[in-house]
């Protein structure tokens, strides 16, 4: 996950350690597509990862900057690999399953191109009909598989944890109350979902509002009563639209939860499009 966002070398030489110490990867370059191997991590590694580099995103002055980045390219990765992680190991029958059936493929046909190895995973746990993105779904549970079986996967998420602890704690918060409610009742369940949707709609409601306001001051007078009036008719249209979406549900708990849903969605893709906006001169 970390060569995602910051160069092999430079991992390496930050760390003073080898990031890898079995698999296809040399010390200067990364193999990603070998048929019959892949990368075990170094567990010391990725200890250095969580006990030294990410207290280092936290010096002043830095975290303001950090928690951008982690919003616009950390955030949705780091969220399905926890959530898909947690619904692995509540399976071990399953993830032992799938754990063995992967490795003996590597040992025998190994993975061409033309073998899209994995592509049930797209829907692993119903996480793509929950929002997710199913590229990404299908990312994570290779992942955890890879680290299952190179020994890290404890360590790995013992850094990934502690990642949202500091950057994203409301997730955190609101997928352990989730969790909580998978055992209870079918209307404490959607008790549940409507309590943790309204609490993640009012955050993107003051992450919409924060990021709005910053388009506002970049741009000139005229630009400025544009900006207003677009925003005004976006939010209608918004809340328009997630009535039309639920229309059909007739149960109203469940409309009631779909129709926050529905708006957090749109919520994420307009805070997405005016942050592309702040990011261009």
């Amino acid at each position: 996950m970390a060569q995602a966002y910051l160069d092999y070398q430079t991992l390496q030489t930050l760390s003073g350690l080898p990031v890898f110490l079995q698999g296809p990867h040399t010390k200067t370059q990364l193999e990603l597509n070998n048929q019959y191997s892949f990368g075990h991590y170094n567990k010391d590694f990725v200890i250095w990862l969580k006990e030294k580099l990410l207290p280092a995103t936290q010096a002043p002055g830095f975290t303001q900057l950090f928690k951008f980045f982690y919003n616009n390219y950390v955030k949705q990765t780091a969220r399905t690999h926890y959530v898909v992680h947690e619904h692995l190991l509540s399976n071990p029958d399953y993830l032992r399953q799938e754990q063995q059936a992967y490795v003996r493929i590597l040992k025998t046909q190994g993975f061409s191109e033309e073998f899209d190895y994995g592509a049930e995973y797209y829907h692993f746990a119903g996480l793509y009909e929950e929002d997710y993105d199913g590229s990404i779904v299908k990312q994570a549970v290779l992942f955890w598989i890879r680290r299952v079986t190179d020994g890290t996967e404890a360590v790995f998420f013992e850094g990934l944890n502690a990642l949202l602890e500091v950057y994203d704690p409301e997730f955190l918060q609101a997928w352990h109350k989730q969790a909580a409610c998978q055992s209870a009742s079918s209307s404490k369940q959607l008790a549940c979902q409507r309590i943790a949707y309204t609490k993640e709609m009012a955050i993107l409601e003051e992450e919409l509002d924060q990021v709005y306001r910053k388009v506002y001051a970049k741009r000139d007078t005229e630009g400025q009563a544009k900006l207003k009036k677009a925003q005004t008719v976006w939010i209608e249209f918004r809340n328009a639209n997630a009535v039309f979406l639920v229309d059909t549900l007739k149960n109203e708990p469940q409309e009631a939860v779909a129709l926050i849903k529905a708006k957090a969605k749109m919520t994420q893709k307009r805070i997405k499009m005016l942050e592309a906006e702040l990011e261009t001169k």
